[in-house]
């Protein structure tokens, strides 16, 4: 492992990436104020503002080519654009833009394809901007930022010398989920959420019904269920926010009364409450209610748990810890070979899948994931390590982790032999004017994302469900002031050190 995996990242000034590169995947946001601000889109703390999670924030390289073709292509001064990497992509969003419209009507906007020398511009009204940005920020698929910089710099194809660094990928991959998967079985996307898009798109291609979010998920895999959706006489999804033991009973008694669902996404364990659901009752559903069960490991990742025999396929962020040096994006489908719906999904995805996650970003991919299984072994120790310290807390009311939590069973169950509960957890303070004081005081990267190899936190809930935060607190128990942290490969005595110094302040 290189040095770089191990040095912290502290200090970072308001608006700077995380880490210092230009393909960064978080900015840094240092203080609990300044988050707020940040969400009200206040002038002041975004004039700071120099990079942000890819698909929420568009990277300066790839903003500078958008202008470019804007200035090239742009038939009027009402114009902007998202590029993507097909055909296909473009005109799936277009489709996405003009479903929002009533097809009779002669006033509709103009949506306009360009084909740049195979980087494709959907060019659309400045007046309908948010729903042209909702689909490149939710489904993940747009060009990336390393693209954009080939792109500008004149290299417009792969090239071919490294096209088996994707098969050194899948192979990777399907020699880390085992039962008997081949690289064949594996599905490689630009982003994480790309995968969760596709995902469904082929699922409602096979299943007619009402798609289930078990338990209480990162917000953006409830939209794709709930706002991408071709069967337009069912507009809406079952979340069960909860995920527990009683949400369970109740979907199996609406099973049992005739209720018709197309699949069942969920996490394992989800983000940002750490919970595990139970994994072998919703199999037990599905196969006796033919419903496409998709798991979602992100959180708990391959070398810490083995869901694949318990649903039909596995959704990941590699973006997150197979990666873990913030620097690229990256998301994969991994299908269960010993499932009973194989062949037909296998079939379908087949149809219609295209690679286009772009070399550069797989060339990363591939060197940052070589020592996954070492770097995940430290974080799990460093991570557990902390937890309990911090259980030791009183000012702290509530720890969300999954071996501390009342799902820990259903975890433990699922848990390999040589794994551990992950990097990722939550705390909520007593007094919310200490998870501030915290929030500011300690020296660590504050920002979005997860899964890195340094220690990186935010106040999630703030930044995830700003228009919404009593709902999610009174509804689902995910309280506003939660702080969610990411813990990294740092000495374990110097994380201690800063966070019992930090506690002490308080």
């Amino acid at each position: 492992m290189s040095d770089k995996n191990t040095i912290s990242l502290v200090n970072i000034p308001l608006g700077k990436p995380i880490p210092d590169i230009s393909h960064s995947v978080s900015v840094s946001i240092p203080d609990w104020n300044q988050c707020w601000q940040y969400m009200e889109q206040n002038e002041d703390i975004w004039k700071h503002i120099t990079a942000g999670y890819p698909r929420f924030y568009v990277n300066p390289i790839l903003k500078k080519l958008m202008d470019e073709m804007i200035e090239k292509h742009s038939i009027n001064d009402n114009e902007s654009c998202y590029i993507y990497p097909t055909m296909e992509i473009a005109l799936d969003c277009k489709e996405f833009i003009l479903s929002h419209y009533d097809q009779n009507e002669i006033n509709n906007p103009v949506i306009r394809i360009i084909n740049d020398n195979e980087i494709y511009c959907v060019f659309h009204p400045l007046e309908i901007e948010v729903t042209a940005k909702q689909y490149w920020a939710k489904t993940g698929q747009a060009i990336s930022s390393r693209q954009a910089e080939c792109f500008m710099n004149g290299v417009t194809k792969d090239n071919s010398s490294s096209s088996n660094v994707k098969d050194i990928l899948r192979d990777r991959i399907a020699e880390i989920y085992g039962h008997s998967t081949t690289n064949n079985d594996v599905y490689l996307y630009p982003t994480g959420m790309a995968s969760v898009y596709n995902s469904f798109k082929i699922i409602q291609k096979l299943r007619d019904g009402i798609p289930v979010c078990f338990g209480f998920p990162f917000v953006d895999t409830l939209r794709i269920l709930r706002d991408f959706r071709e069967d337009e006489s069912n507009e809406y999804v079952i979340f069960l926010g909860l995920g527990d033991e009683d949400s369970l009973i109740n979907l199996e008694n609406e099973l049992i009364n005739g209720l018709k669902i197309s699949c069942l996404y969920c996490e394992f364990p989800s983000n940002p409450l750490l919970k595990s659901p139970n994994l072998r009752k919703i199999k037990e559903l599905g196969d006796k209610y033919n419903f496409i069960i998709v798991v979602d490991d992100t959180i708990g990742n391959p070398f810490n748990i083995d869901v694949l025999e318990y649903c039909d396929l596995v959704i990941s962020s590699l973006t997150k810890l197979f990666s873990g040096g913030a620097d690229v994006m990256g998301g994969m489908i991994i299908l269960n070979p010993k499932s009973k719906k194989y062949f037909e999904f296998k079939h379908e995805i087949d149809l219609s899948y295209q690679d286009v996650l772009f070399i550069e970003d797989a060339k990363v991919l591939e060197r940052n994931s070589r020592d996954f299984e070492q770097r995940n072994e430290i974080i799990n120790k460093n991570t557990e390590t902390i937890v309990k310290f911090l259980q030791g807390c009183e000012l702290i009311s509530d720890i969300y982790y999954p071996s501390i939590s009342e799902s820990v069973d259903n975890y433990d169950f699922f848990k390999k032999s040589n794994g551990g509960y992950g990097g990722l957890f939550s705390i909520v303070f007593k007094d919310k004017n200490n998870a501030i004081k915290f929030y500011n005081n300690i020296k660590y990267a504050k920002g979005p994302s997860l899964g890195t190899n340094f220690t990186l936190m935010c106040p999630f809930v703030m930044l995830a469900h700003f228009n919404e935060l009593d709902k999610v607190e009174k509804k689902w128990g995910v309280k506003k002031d939660l702080i969610r942290i990411s813990i990294g490969m740092e000495d374990i005595n110097e994380l201690l050190n800063e966070f019992n110094r930090v506690l002490k302040t308080l």
